[in-house]
């Protein structure tokens, strides 16, 4: 009888032990795809900023040249304006 309790405890231990090694196992793999997951979060973000920044960045030229375009319309005869954004001196002549 004893040693029927002994080879059930063993298979017991044996279960545990093999419970906890695929337990280990799962938990390597959900912090695995979860780490992938936040690294892809991370990508994505950056690419958004980045290409907002290209767009505030492309918005800004244009509304510069624009807002010197207005102001140039409506330069006096013979009054010189320099815009240093656009690097040209428009010239009102006559």
């Amino acid at each position: 009888m004893l040693h029927r309790e002994e080879e059930n405890e063993e298979e017991y231990k044996e279960r545990i032990e093999l419970q906890l090694a695929a337990q280990e196992e799962d938990d390597l793999e959900r912090i695995k795809e979860e780490s992938r997951r936040r690294r892809q979060a991370i990508l994505e973000k950056y690419k958004q900023l980045q290409q907002q920044k290209s767009n505030a960045e492309q918005l800004s030229d244009m509304f510069t040249g624009i807002a010197w375009l207005a102001i140039a319309c409506r330069v006096d005869k013979n009054e010189a304006l320099f815009c240093p954004d656009l690097q040209y001196l428009y010239v009102a002549c006559c």
